[in-house]
């Protein structure tokens, strides 16, 4: 009998499954949870319960781990992040912690980012399965990208206030506005969002998962779709004037391009590159001609200086000051919330608590939570991750090898972006986890069905 119903060995390992749904149903389930809650910050008629949303889209994660979906396994990131967990842990018992509630609420919002590393590796999936995953992925980024350039293009129709920036901002909230070519003032392109500029993120993933996907022999019937992602994706992104992320999606085509060189793999090298410079061509002219001299003026800026002095005038400034002042400061941490939503939402303000400190990067973020060895424990944990996805898209030539090229590429712009932003506290931290942790089971997976079907064919 097939060994997804009735083999003994199977089950131990974790691999049986109910006949007529996938073993996997829970991951889908999980992405469609995420995604309809991201959706539903969208409404102005929602605005008054945006912090249960939020709170419900982290959540999610942490109800996974609750979930009976079967023995877990131990994937190469597991001891990093009970690690991860554990000096957050101690970060309780730091005199600078500003409050209790505070502290569990940062532990808790950590748990839930790492959460794919305990939960996915429950589930037995198989590569068709992180297809669908990097599949559903890409359609939610290519939607909330296109909704940024009908915001854009239609800014009558499909421009909207928010609320929300205008609580946050306050003053400084026309910033958060681009000018474009025929005089109107509208914010930066949202997309599934409710911040100004939003839809900049959705387009990086739009055009690294519609990249990868293209690649695919039989995604042909998509080929249309994927190619409107990825002009839309750019287009989003020039008008978000967000150049950070700009550089970060070159980074993860640069990144593909050289996996497939590693491989030798030089024709599909030359039709991706060719498409990529046909789109962004295209798209380049498109945003340059609607946003105009607002937008071409913005992104001349990253070649006026060379590339260091570009990043130390933007990010730079804030790794020396981690890294010089803080560092020495608090070498084991400043204690827990005392930065970003959580000092925002659970942190005491009264004068006798300890102060909230900005950041900007991620590496000063870990600083202040559990200081130097946070830091080392986390990158190590990423690097890890990036290993992994790296060794399997340069050794496979099957569907798990094609993903793979596409999460490594993401996992070297997420590292490269923990210069630049804090992507491990919100949902890039929870996309991050969840790719590499899907693509560590689907290969654990096949190994162990390789190594229960070899048996049977040698006895045959």
């Amino acid at each position: 009998m097939p060994w997804e119903i009735a083999s003994p060995q199977a089950a131990a390992h974790g691999l049986t499954r109910a006949p007529g749904r996938s073993a996997a149903f829970p991951l889908f389930a999980f992405i469609a949870a995420v995604a309809l809650l991201q959706a539903a910050l969208v409404p102005s008629a929602l605005f008054p319960v945006r912090t249960l949303l939020r709170a419900a889209l982290y959540g999610s994660g942490l109800l996974m781990l609750c979930l009976p979906l079967g023995r877990q396994r131990a994937l190469p990131t597991t001891k990093f992040a009970y690690g991860v967990l554990a000096l957050l842990g101690l970060g309780l018992l730091n005199f600078g912690t500003n409050s209790l509630m505070g502290g569990f609420a940062s532990i808790a919002l950590n748990l839930a980012i790492l959460s794919p590393i305990f939960w996915a590796s429950r589930l037995t999936i198989s590569a068709k399965d992180l297809e669908r995953v990097v599949f559903l992925l890409w359609a939610f980024h290519a939607a909330s990208a296109g909704l940024g350039v009908l915001e854009v293009t239609m800014p009558g129709r499909f421009s909207r206030e928010s609320q929300f920036v205008a609580q946050q901002a306050g003053a400084f909230v026309e910033g958060l506005k681009v000018t474009l070519a025929d005089g109107t003032r509208i914010y930066r392109p949202m997309g599934l969002t409710d911040t100004p500029g939003g839809a900049a993120g959705s387009g990086m993933f739009a055009v690294l998962y519609g990249a990868g996907l293209l690649l695919r022999p039989r995604q042909r019937n998509w080929r249309t779709l994927y190619l409107a992602g990825i002009t839309c994706g750019l287009f989003c992104i020039y008008l978000s004037q967000v150049r950070s992320l700009l550089v970060l999606t070159v980074i993860c085509l640069l990144a593909m391009i050289a996996i497939l060189i590693r491989r030798g793999e030089s024709n599909r090298v030359l039709g991706l590159a060719v498409t990529l410079v046909a789109l962004g061509a295209g798209a380049t002219l498109w945003a340059f001609t609607v946003g105009g001299s607002a937008v071409s003026d913005r992104i001349a800026t990253l070649t006026e200086s060379s590339a260091g002095n570009v990043y130390y005038q933007n990010r730079g400034r804030f790794l020396e000051y981690t890294l010089t002042d803080l560092l020495p400061k608090y070498p084991v941490g400043a204690g827990l919330c005392r930065w970003g939503m959580m000092y925002s939402y659970f942190g005491d303000k009264s004068p006798a608590a300890p102060p909230s400190i900005w950041v900007e990067i991620q590496p000063t973020g870990w600083l202040l939570d559990g200081g130097l060895p946070l830091v080392i424990t986390y990158y190590a944990a990423v690097l890890i991750a990036l290993r992994f996805a790296y060794g399997t898209a340069v050794r496979r030539r099957d569907l798990l090898g094609d993903l793979a090229l596409i999460i490594a590429a993401y996992d070297f712009a997420i590292l490269a972006n923990t210069l630049s932003y804090c992507p491990f506290v919100g949902q890039a931290g929870l996309d991050f986890w969840l790719l590499n942790s899907c693509l560590m089971t689907a290969v654990l997976v096949e190994r162990s069905r390789l190594a229960l079907t070899r048996p049977a064919l040698e006895v045959a």
